[in-house]
């Protein structure tokens, strides 16, 4: 596993004043909205680095620096969090009870996504009435740490294969399931790769194969510079990659 720390960096819907001042890292600067107003504003998260979501429960953390402004009052919120466009976890009524910062902690579990689209908003219930209890909240920054499962490649030396082209290649490609990423024709991601001594073996086709104690063929595609690779297809499990098929 590893994490990344994402910020808040636009405004998707919504609104409330000065929403800007959410964005990025703490740094004492609050949205403006006080007294009894009330507000719903959802902010899209920095992207996240090449991997998928983790599914473990609530490995997925927002920490939100918030305050109230500016009566007596406790205001409160409700955060809903968006992964890839779909609402994947909302936050009790939370109550916010500083006037100079506090920060609260939310943990929620990820669909296994790839990341790239997260959301957060906050739904926010003002204190009305008298006018020296009237109290909203604003946000200094909402900071959200991914738990996520990055890209495994093995390496190590081979040498005397090649695909259709003629060109050394023998790269053996395992895709395993992880939505979120994709190769060059939009197909699922998680790619792991591996190299390993092989001798060369040729299908009835003719096309290119590798032998890595079970035979597998290929056909050749092309990558984005127009020289051919290998795709291949596996026909059963290869013992000791450590990976299901």
């Amino acid at each position: 596993m590893a994490t990344d720390i994402l910020y808040a960096a636009s405004v998707n819907s919504g609104s409330t004043t000065s929403s800007s001042a959410a964005y990025g890292a703490e740094d004492t600067v609050y949205t403006g909205d006080t007294d009894n107003t009330s507000w719903t504003c959802r902010w899209n998260m920095d992207t996240m680095a090449l991997g998928a979501l983790s599914t473990t429960a609530n490995a997925q953390s927002i920490s939100v620096r918030v305050r109230k402004q500016t009566g007596t009052g406790t205001p409160t919120y409700v955060l809903n969090v968006y992964e890839d466009g779909t609402l994947q976890h909302t936050s009790a009524s939370t109550s916010v009870t500083s006037l100079t910062g506090q920060n609260i902690t939310h943990t929620w579990t990820s669909a296994g996504s790839g990341g790239q689209d997260i959301d957060v908003e906050f739904v926010v219930s003002a204190v009305g009435g008298n006018p020296a209890t009237r109290a909203s909240v604003q946000v200094d920054a909402i900071t959200y740490t991914a738990d996520y499962i990055p890209p495994i490649t093995f390496q190590a030396t081979m040498s005397g294969q090649s695909d259709s082209s003629g060109s050394v290649d023998g790269l053996v490609t395992k895709w395993a399931t992880a939505s979120g990423q994709s190769d060059s024709s939009g197909s699922v991601a998680g790619l792991l790769t591996k190299w390993a001594s092989a001798s060369g073996q040729s299908d009835s086709s003719g096309s290119a194969a590798i032998k890595l104690n079970i035979v597998i063929s290929a056909s050749g595609q092309s990558n984005s510079s127009g020289s051919t690779n290998a795709t291949y297809t596996i026909g059963e499990d290869f013992i000791g990659w450590g990976f299901p098929l």
